[in-house]
């Protein structure tokens, strides 16, 4: 027996490396500041592991908290200058070209994902689910239930990078699982300890590895 093949993606360091919006934010926040060479600081200090390097620059420029925290809104809803990963943007293109359905779906803030998503060219997803806009995040089944009622008897494919929350609820689900190995490339570690069922059921070095699954129809297993 065969079904439709619906596919879901996570988006930060799935779709796009997440490091290259942290580097477009630190240059948005350089230049709002007037300062364009703090774009290499920040990156050194966040590479150095600091875990507030924004509020470090600001004590050091002698901006108060308030401004601070008007500047960090208004850089969540800037236009980030983020590309999809070229074996990203070969099997988006192979879906859209066969006319099967993807969706995101992705934890975070409403305004930071949707201008990301926006970046991308990825507003045509049949659902987007953001954590904040759902009030629920990965692994919580809520916030992949847009799909599942988008999708009634599809299969599946769900393909992320961590394994700390983005497989658990797909296999119980009954969707094939996809983790995309970034090689340390990627803001969150993929090497870790986690249950056999929070495991995905394939791992791919890129995506366009998936193409075997562009063919309409996946197997009911």
């Amino acid at each position: 027996m065969t079904k439709p093949v619906a596919f879901a993606f996570d988006l930060d360091d799935t779709l796009y490396l997440e490091r290259d919006y942290v580097s477009s934010c630190f240059a948005w926040v350089a230049a709002a500041l007037g300062r364009p060479s703090a774009k290499d600081a920040l990156e050194t200090s966040f590479d150095k592991g600091e875990r507030d390097p924004i509020g470090v620059l600001c004590r050091q420029v002698g901006i108060g908290d308030h401004d601070k925290q008007k500047m960090i809104e208004d850089m969540r809803a800037h236009a980030p200058t983020i590309s999809l990963l070229p074996d990203a943007a070969v099997l988006l293109s192979q879906i859209r070209e066969r006319g099967l359905a993807f969706s995101i779906v992705t934890n975070g803030r409403s305004v930071t994902q949707r201008c990301k998503i926006k970046a991308l060219s990825l507003t045509d997803a049949t659902v987007i689910a953001v954590s904040e806009e759902v009030g629920a995040a990965k692994p919580d089944e809520a916030i992949y239930r847009p799909v599942i009622e988008a999708f009634p008897g599809a299969r599946c494919v769900y393909v992320g990078d961590n394994p700390s929350k983005d497989f658990a609820t797909p296999n119980r689900l009954g969707w094939l699982s996809v983790m995309r190995l970034h090689n340390g490339r990627g803001i969150h570690a993929q090497s870790i300890e986690t249950p056999a069922e929070w495991r995905p059921q394939r791992t791919v070095a890129a995506l366009d590895e998936l193409a075997d699954l562009i063919s309409g129809v996946a197997s009911d297993r």
